[in-house]
């Protein structure tokens, strides 16, 4: 019966402190996760099967982290290196002078571009290689990341570059 009232609250203490609390959200998690842990130990009791579940859970995050890494630092060091160089107005440059309207860019990049790369790539490298792209077409940070998000919607589960 005490499981009911308790076993809500971890997933719930997360959004009460980022979105109530205004935390940061490294300190929302880390205290998210102390909490999981106590009413784990309150509602199972059994110490050392909470800390061996704790402890594998880790160990598993730690090797999905390193799997969507090295997917995702690639991607933000082409971005990087594309904004040093200039390349990154070039593109812009080359895809003005290509296509003129500006709804036809957009189509070109949310819909052909966007859903290409994420498909290849996977992860969300897609969002960091055209968000940037839109906003330096003119598009306003919060309408470059509606439109690469909803080119998300068209790419399949699963990425290709990072397929077993």
């Amino acid at each position: 019966m005490i499981m009911i009232y308790f076993a809500p609250v971890p997933l719930i203490l997360p959004f009460v402190l980022l979105l109530g609390l205004k935390q940061t959200g490294l300190r929302a998690s880390l205290i998210s996760a102390l909490v999981a842990f106590l009413v784990a130990a309150l509602i199972i009791g059994d110490l050392d099967q909470i800390v061996q579940t704790n402890a594998d859970a880790m160990r598993r995050a730690i090797g999905i982290s390193f799997g969507v890494l090295t997917v995702l630092f690639p991607g933000l060091l082409l971005y990087k290196f594309q904004s040093v160089t200039g390349n990154l107005e070039k593109i812009v440059h080359l895809l003005t002078s290509l296509i003129g309207s500006k709804e036809l860019q957009v189509v070109t990049l949310v819909i052909g571009v966007s859903p290409f790369l994420e498909a290849i790539s996977g992860f969300g490298v897609s969002v960091l290689l055209v968000a940037p792209l839109l906003v330096a077409l003119g598009f306003t940070n919060l309408k470059a990341g509606i439109l690469v998000l909803l080119s998300q919607i068209s790419v399949p589960l699963g990425a290709l570059g990072s397929a077993r």
